[in-house]
């Protein structure tokens, strides 16, 4: 079992089973799934943008650590033309969705048997021994309590990372936070993350893992994907905040500049295609 102390002012303040969170990630209404598939189909046409720009050659296999309910792979393998897709995920009920829905001659999606990434690259590489062209980690670092070991282990069986990483530490959040309970970092943080990042400190973040961006791109979520039907307050307060908080982000799409818009409010994200170096890595 993976756990991770985390302190504040000395203290330790939650200690995170991992196991339990990521087996009950998937457990999710078909609106909720809807909407997980609507946003992963969103990060792959950011990342074919990526893409277009560096010329990686064909790419012939793909890899994603944290498939989901596979929609996002099933995309990405096929307009990518790939002879090989694999996706790999804890939960067992999201292996399942991604089977029944997106598996194929080409794709195939696997539960992964543990969470300690060495085992994880051993199952790996006893269904596809070579090395894949492109490995996609979408929203999977920061939940992962030691990712410089979780990239290394994976370069040895990658050539390219596709990695996204949401920008959740911004101005709003923060005063939002400063009202209400403390949830993060915590089990009770609402997407389980276990760091957040800015638009100043991401691309930093990346390159201590030893990972050079070829290509990268910060941008905004689209209004469907901030304020998700599902999650609409049925409260008379909560409607009003949420209909001015979707003005303010409607408002401010053409008027601020995205990486300001990101330092203050929530709604975005980074991503970038990236290479990796034992020598680059920051200790």
């Amino acid at each position: 079992m993976w756990t991770l102390l985390l302190t504040n002012s000395e203290r330790v303040i939650n200690t995170i089973d991992l196991n339990t969170l990521y087996s009950n990630w998937s457990k999710k209404s078909p609106a909720e799934i809807a909407y997980d598939i609507e946003a992963s189909c969103e990060k792959a046409e950011i990342a074919f943008g990526l893409l277009d720009r560096v010329d990686t050659g064909q790419i012939k296999s793909v890899l994603e650590m944290g498939s989901g309910f596979g929609k996002g792979l099933h995309t990405i393998a096929n307009k990518s033309d790939s002879s090989c897709g694999l996706g790999v995920d804890f939960s067992q009920e999201a292996v399942e969705y991604a089977k029944k829905h997106y598996e194929g001659d080409k794709i195939k999606f696997i539960r992964t048997d543990s969470l300690d990434i060495k085992l994880t690259v051993d199952q790996i590489r006893k269904l596809y021994p070579d090395c894949f062209d492109i490995t996609i980690l979408f929203d999977v670092l920061e939940h992962i309590p030691k990712p410089k070991t979780f990239v290394r282990e994976l370069a040895a069986i990658s050539k390219f990372f596709l990695i996204n990483l949401p920008l959740d530490n911004t101005i709003l959040n923060n005063y939002v936070r400063s009202i209400g309970p403390g949830t993060y970092p915590s089990i009770l943080h609402g997407d389980g993350h276990l760091r957040e990042f800015t638009v100043n400190d991401v691309h930093k973040f990346v390159t201590s893992l030893g990972l050079t961006p070829l290509s990268f791109q910060f941008y905004q979520y689209s209004i469907n994907n901030v304020y998700p039907n599902h999650l609409k307050p049925s409260n008379f307060k909560g409607v009003i905040s949420n209909k001015i908080l979707k003005a303010i982000f409607l408002a401010t799409r053409h008027l601020v500049p995205l990486r300001a818009k990101l330092r203050l409010f929530n709604g975005g994200a980074f991503m970038c295609l990236a290479e990796w170096s034992s020598s680059l890595v920051l200790e």
